[in-house]
């Protein structure tokens, strides 16, 4: 199956305050920059963006800690993800 052409994205944090008034700051990212990770169980692969996965860390640069990823999913094969897995050391998890 072939993906469509993806374009460009814009993500938007929530910032606190003292931090409202920052410079925003523009990347461009190429498909042969982003690290790709594959799925346990053949059930899909995951574009590392941002943050990490599966040993892979994204090459993009956020002013607040996230992990930000494009997941192609296998149909028909389950998948299960807890928050220990994907939690980014020093992230905070919301109760």
């Amino acid at each position: 199956m072939r993906r469509p052409a993806t374009p460009g994205r814009e993500t938007r944090p929530i910032l606190g305050a003292q931090d409202k008034n920052a410079e925003p700051r523009y990347q461009s990212l190429l498909k042969a920059q982003i690290p790709s990770a594959a799925m346990p169980g053949n059930a899909g692969t995951v574009r590392v963006i941002a943050g990490n996965y599966g040993g892979r860390t994204g090459t993009a640069k956020t002013f607040t800690p996230i992990n930000l990823w494009d997941s192609v999913l296998v149909l028909g094969v389950g998948i299960r993800a807890d928050a220990k897995s994907v939690q980014r050391q020093g992230a905070r998890r919301s109760a």
